[in-house]
């Protein structure tokens, strides 16, 4: 399972929703450890498909008595695991698929397809030929201190207590501000 349990958490999703009637108790079989997991450390920065599961479970206990999720190995003969994971393998081959695709995959698609074509307009303008080296350049992010980040951050937002830093180089008569002679945070 990848980085992101979109398949399988939705195919939970799908069942929470359309099959959870009013005041009785469901047991939801799982292979997928990784939606289990994901549901117990689940937190504002969790990947969007394991907030529309827990969603959906949220809203599904509003209207039964229980619903417990329980993990169970897969193959080892359960009757009703085997046949979702049969229907699951047809799916795949089906024509009539539903095409989910989590907003993760979304986004990293959307940001492939941007950079493809501002590669493309790079390349087909006048200044490619004339800006070789640029072509090499390694535009990712620096590898910077976290001393020199701070700083940089702090330069950045206006945090930076300038005043300070000159005064103890000696450029500055004064650590306090100009205005209000009252210290620099």
């Amino acid at each position: 399972m990848g980085e992101h349990p979109n398949g399988e958490g939705f195919a939970i999703a799908l069942a929470v929703r359309n099959f959870i009637g009013e005041n009785k108790d469901y047991l939801i079989l799982t292979d997928s450890l990784s939606n289990l997991t994901a549901l117990q450390n689940l937190n504002f920065q969790s990947p969007k498909s394991s907030l529309f599961l827990a969603r959906s479970i949220f809203n599904a206990l509003k209207l039964c008595s229980s619903l417990e999720l329980i993990y169970t190995p897969a193959h080892v003969e359960i009757a009703e695991n085997e046949r979702a994971y049969s229907l699951a393998k047809q799916a795949l081959i089906s024509p009539n698929i539903c095409e989910w695709i989590s907003p993760e995959d979304a986004r990293s698609a959307c940001f492939k397809i941007i950079r493809q074509k501002q590669n493309m307009e790079w390349e087909n303008s006048k200044y490619h030929d004339k800006f070789r080296w640029l072509n090499d350049f390694n535009f990712k992010k620096l590898n910077l201190s976290r001393r020199n980040e701070v700083l940089i951050f702090r330069l950045v937002s206006k945090t930076l207590p300038l005043n300070g830093i000159l005064h103890k180089c000696r450029l500055m008569g004064s650590p306090n501000c100009f205005h209000c002679q009252v210290p620099e945070t």
